[in-house]
């Protein structure tokens, strides 16, 4: 499980950062697959919600909008009640 997390770990420094995406996004990419297939047998197939899933699709996020810590829907979800 803790070499799971730090694929996740890895993946996530390297999406958040404008300096490593250059370089490394397809890697991110393969980190992130590997984090989702590795959690559905660690935990079970039925754990394996929209947001595990979604990781699937960051990479692609960060290509079109940057790093991670840049873009978020936060300051919105602060007025959800």
């Amino acid at each position: 499980m803790y070499h799971n997390f730090m694929v996740l770990h890895c993946a996530l420094t390297i999406l958040a950062s404008a300096r490593h995406i250059v370089g490394h996004i397809e890697y991110a990419k393969e980190l992130l697959r590997y984090f989702v297939t590795t959690f559905a047998l660690i935990y079970g197939e039925d754990r394996v919600s929209y947001n595990v899933h979604g990781l699937l699709h960051l990479a692609c996020d960060v290509q079109r909008h940057g790093p991670v810590d840049r873009w978020s829907a936060f300051p919105f979800e602060n007025f959800m009640t």
